[in-house]
């Protein structure tokens, strides 16, 4: 015979919550209820729901509930020392959907998807770090962080197999560079950039611009910009004083490092200019710049 309380006929369910208060904001719905579920998606809502053949799952003192969204959150577990399990940190937890802010930058973007949005059930969006590699540690700079808890000594980018902007074609040199470098000795300039070396000498192939026989990156230094240790490095390595250096750069804490070098600083956006600098201190680009050789060698605008 059926049992009394579970009715034979009507519709039927695969799974029916019992005993619990469903509370469902876009409806209003705050009440003791069932909820059943059929195919893996909610087919009802009411009293009484239980049929047979359904597995009935006792929700009494509980809160049954649209699965929640989570607005903010850091996710990239391994990559991120700040990066948690989605399933751990929120599947289990009743968070179906989250919005990860900013772990990931756009070179270790693809080892995101691939990690983390391909194997969860969750659905996850991503608000793209300014950094190329996202939210890795909470040092300053874009730096290569070892990942010396799984891959002692390798960097991020060495253990994802991933580069960043892989393709060039949205890339150009900013007009008059070309021209002004090659006018300039091998000797007497070099590049200082938060890239990895393999990603900066990329860009400069792709962009048709002179390698520098002198070219400090993240490989090279502890400290990123907005510290002083890149332009340093890159005086040193040069064999000039960096009072006797000029810096052009697009970036404030780009800017703020060459100034705490001690080198003359030159901003590559008009917008930057009120960054602490003379009004005078920016240009537009590199059209019209050349290199003297004279005594001292000089170069003039």
């Amino acid at each position: 015979m059926p049992n009394d309380s579970v009715p034979s006929s009507g519709p039927t369910f695969d799974t029916v919550l019992t005993g619990g208060t469903v509370l469902d904001p876009a409806s209003g719905t705050n009440a003791r209820l069932d909820l059943a579920i059929s195919d893996g998606k909610i087919a009802a809502i009411g009293p009484d729901l239980a049929t047979a053949g359904a597995t009935v799952v006792d929700c009494t003192g509980t809160t049954v509930l649209p699965g929640l969204v989570e607005g903010h959150t850091h996710i990239f577990q391994y990559v991120s020392k700040v990066g948690a399990p989605p399933e751990e940190a929120h599947l289990r937890r009743g968070v179906v959907a989250a919005a990860d802010a900013g772990t990931a930058g756009a070179s270790t973007f693809p080892a995101f998807r691939k990690l983390i949005v391909e194997g969860t059930d969750m659905r996850i969006t991503n608000f793209l770090n300014v950094s190329v590699l996202g939210l890795i540690d909470f040092r300053f700079g874009d730096q290569g962080v070892s990942l010396e808890h799984q891959f002692p000594g390798r960097r991020v980018l060495d253990v994802l197999g991933i580069g960043a902007a892989e393709d060039t074609d949205g890339l150009h040199a900013i007009p008059g560079a070309i021209a002004l470098l090659q006018s300039l000795p091998e000797d007497r300039w070099a590049v200082v950039t938060s890239a990895d070396r393999d990603l900066a000498e990329r860009w400069f192939r792709g962009t048709g611009l002179p390698l520098p026989s002198v070219m400090v990156t993240a490989d090279d230094v502890l400290r990123g910009k907005p510290h002083p240790e890149g332009y340093l490095l890159a005086a040193r390595r040069l064999g000039i004083s960096p009072k006797d250096i000029i810096v052009f750069e697009d970036s404030a804490a780009g800017m703020t490092a060459a100034a705490a070098a001690g080198a003359r600083v030159v901003a590559l956006n008009p917008a930057q200019a009120g960054s602490g600098l003379d009004e005078r201190d920016w240009i537009a680009d590199f059209t019209g710049l050349s290199f003297d050789v004279g005594e001292p060698d000089r170069l003039t605008f």
